[in-house]
Formats: C-alpha cells, sequence, structure tokens
C-alpha cells in the first residue's frame, strides 16, 4: 500500500497534499467535511483514476484533512459560523442587502481564509446576523431621542458652550465613558482626566495620550461624577487590557488612539449603550467641513477655570484643514486627512483639558456616529482656534482589529 501511494504521490508525507489536488467547493468530499459527516463518510469519496486509498489509512487521512478544512469559526462579531463561500452564506448576503457598506470594506470583518482567489467568510450557523461590535443595538441612540421620535419624530436640542458650562441631561449621552486613574496626593481617590466611548460590550476608544500607568478604571452611566443624587446609576469596569495605534508619534500626534478592553461585559440599558462607528462606505472619504458636530466631557470650563463634575456639551462646526494648518504652523504636529480640525467662529464651544479621549458626534437620521476622538489644541475657546480629533473614519481598521 505504501509503495502505491508513493508512485502516484511522490512519497509518503506528501500524499496528503496529492489528495487535497482533488478536493473542490463541489466535490463530494468537500459537501461530507461541511456537513460534518464522520470519517467513513469521509473516506468512501477519496478516490479518482488515479489515487485509491485501502480502507485502513482512509480514516487517519480523512482526519488531516477534516481537520485542515474544519469549516468551524467565529467572526468577528461573535458569532459562530462555517467557513464557507459568501456566495453560500445567506444571513450575510441578505446584511448586504440592507447595509450602505463598501461590499469589500464589509466582508473583510468576516473572512475566515486567507486564500484571495476564493475568499470564504465566517457564516454565522442562524438565519440571521445578531448584533455585535460592528452593529451593536440600539447603538448611537439616547433613551431621549428614541422615546421623542417614536412619539413625534423629534430630536431634542443640544446647547453650546462645553468650555463655559453647558450641562447634559440624564441619559442624553448613554456611551459616554469617564476613565479614572489613581490619584498622585491620594492612593485612595479616583482622579477623573480622560473621557472615550462605549462602542461594543466589551470596548471603549479612548485617545493614545490618555494611557498612562495609574489609569484604573472606566464609569459607564454617570452624569455628575462627584454627586450621587443625579438620578444616575454609574457602573464601574476595570480594563483587562489596551491597545495604542501602531503609528502613534507623540511628537507629531498622529494617530493619537487607544481601544480598551474591559474586564466584563456591558450590559446594555437607557443609560448604557454603545456610539455607532462610522462604517458605511459614504463616510470612507468624508472630511465633514462646515458640518455642526457635538462634544461631551467632563473637562474644564475654560482655560482658567476648575473642570466640571457634571457633564458638559457643545455644539462646534468642522473646518477647513488649510486654516487649521496655519493655525498650528508653529508646531510639529502633522494636519492631515487622519485628522479633524472644528471649532466655533465666535469661541464659544470647544472642548479644553480633561475632555481629551471624549467623541467629536454627528448626527445623521437622529442617529449619532462618532466621527472623531478629541485630541489636542492651543488654548479653549478662543474664536477661530480650532481644537483636532482623531479621525476616526480613517483609523477603523485600527478599531475594528481590536474587537475580537
Amino acid at each position: 500500500m505504501a509503495g502505491y501511494l508513493a508512485k502516484k504521490c511522490g512519497m509518503w508525507t506528501k500524499c496528503a497534499a496529492c489528495l487535497e489536488s482533488v478536493i473542490t467547493d463541489g466535490s463530494d468530499i468537500m459537501k461530507d467535511i461541511q456537513s460534518n459527516e464522520p470519517s467513513s463518510n469521509c473516506a468512501k469519496n477519496f478516490k479518482t483514476d488515479s489515487v485509491r486509498i485501502e480502507a485502513p489509512i482512509q480514516g487517519a487521512l480523512c482526519a488531516y484533512i477534516k481537520t485542515k478544512y474544519s469549516v468551524n469559526c467565529n467572526n468577528t462579531i461573535g458569532e459562530l459560523g462555517q467557513c464557507v463561500n459568501v456566495k453560500n452564506c445567506q444571513p450575510i448576503l441578505k446584511l448586504l442587502q440592507n447595509q450602505r457598506l463598501k461590499i469589500s470594506d464589509f466582508l473583510r470583518y468576516f473572512i475566515c481564509n486567507t486564500d484571495h482567489q476564493n475568499p470564504k467568510v465566517c457564516c454565522p450557523t442562524v438565519s440571521e446576523l445578531k448584533h455585535g461590535p460592528l452593529f451593536p443595538p440600539h447603538c448611537g441612540i439616547p433613551v431621549q431621542n428614541e422615546k421623542e421620535i417614536n412619539q413625534s419624530d423629534t430630536i431634542i436640542t443640544f446647547p453650546s458652550r462645553i468650555s463655559t458650562g453647558e450641562s447634559a441631561k440624564l441619559g442624553a449621552w448613554p456611551w459616554v465613558a469617564a476613565i479614572g486613574y489613581e490619584s498622585e496626593v491620594n492612593l485612595n481617590e479616583i482622579e477623573w482626566k480622560c473621557s472615550g466611548s462605549l462602542i461594543s460590550s466589551r470596548h471603549i476608544i479612548t485617545a493614545a495620550h490618555c494611557i498612562r500607568p495609574n489609569m484604573l478604571v472606566v464609569r459607564l452611566g454617570d452624569l455628575n461624577l462627584r454627586r450621587d443624587d443625579d438620578g444616575a446609576n454609574p457602573v464601574d469596569f476595570a480594563i483587562e487590557k489596551f491597545e495604542i495605534h501602531p503609528y502613534r508619534n507623540v511628537i507629531q500626534k498622529t494617530h493619537d488612539i487607544a481601544v480598551l478592553k474591559l474586564q466584563n461585559d456591558v450590559h446594555f440599558t437607557d443609560f448604557i449603550r454603545p456610539i455607532c462607528l462610522p462604517i458605511f462606505d459614504e463616510f470612507s472619504n468624508e472630511n465633514f467641513i462646515d458640518r455642526t458636530a457635538i462634544i461631551i466631557g467632563w473637562g474644564k470650563l475654560g482655560e482658567a477655570n476648575e473642570k466640571s463634575d457634571h457633564l458638559q456639551q457643545a455644539k462646534i462646526s468642522v473646518v477647513d484643514q488649510q486654516n487649521c494648518k496655519k493655525v498650528y504652523r508653529r508646531f510639529p504636529v502633522i494636519i492631515d486627512e487622519n485628522v479633524i480640525c472644528a471649532g466655533d467662529s465666535m469661541g464659544q464651544g470647544d472642548a479644553c483639558q480633561g475632555d481629551s479621549g471624549g467623541p467629536l458626534m454627528l448626527s445623521i437620521n437622529n442617529v449619532f456616529y462618532e466621527i472623531g476622538i478629541i485630541s489636542y489644541g492651543i488654548v479653549c475657546g478662543h474664536p477661530n482656534i480650532p481644537g483636532v480629533y482623531t479621525a476616526i473614519n480613517r483609523n477603523l481598521d485600527f478599531i475594528i482589529s481590536q474587537l475580537n
């Protein structure tokens, strides 16, 4: 038997590779593998004009092939599935019909093999694709919006001046996260120095410069960080790990973004839910110039003021990068397509110290998308001096790579 195989395969150790050459997507053996048939059924189809396998070694060879061609997989949104040609995956085909995603960008989140000529996707074994990090349920919809949209198709209004003190309402921004650090003065105290945004049941995005050795905790669902009578029921989460963008440059302040992974899953409520990411194709090359955006945070109420204990909010406008480059020309920073510049021409709305890591948000059809992360600026709330924000649509590959 061994001599026969050696003649056909070249040598015994190449036998399995020789057999693989007769396996195709439509072959009986592949159908058996994909249906998880036992090895005996697998083996009966292992025969061609050039190669026939004796029964004693059929089981061993089939076990090898079934292991290598195992179709069991997990996709990036947490679904168990099978690795099949996308044409044979109805849940993903159905989702593609209902989403405004560029097909190539969408499929890369589900690819489960490295054969570019014959790409396969991790197809869920259920008929409907569940929500996950790419499509979290109720993302970007504050509870007030949800109720008011259902009643009168209206949306809540947003006052200006984060740096001059316009307070947010309870539940207005259920994805905002406060990041706490061990106090350098009192080890029993937590100092809330940065913000972030919940984007899945386990992940927070924030600014890379918010990552520090004494970072301790992420708080969700809070409104006033120092008071217990604000109606909020905050929940604190330990941080399992974090990843900073590999191209982060501290001097040039490029790719100022990090992803935190929480130790435990977040239970979504009316007051704790994720914001949407701008994953749709229409966002891929958008610069958002002249669009009105919203920023939130617990930072300073002005250049000379103390930080706010109560969550603040402001409206600002995305501005042209040429003007932004002029403002920052004296600094070694890079202003390019990887950042967004935004501010208020009257100086009545701006991010300030302590707001870092928080979201720059855009409302589209009453759903909020995070388009930027508060990164840096020169001064707070001065006319025609915009702040700089890390562009989310230019960093999606990094973000998605962490959602596993």
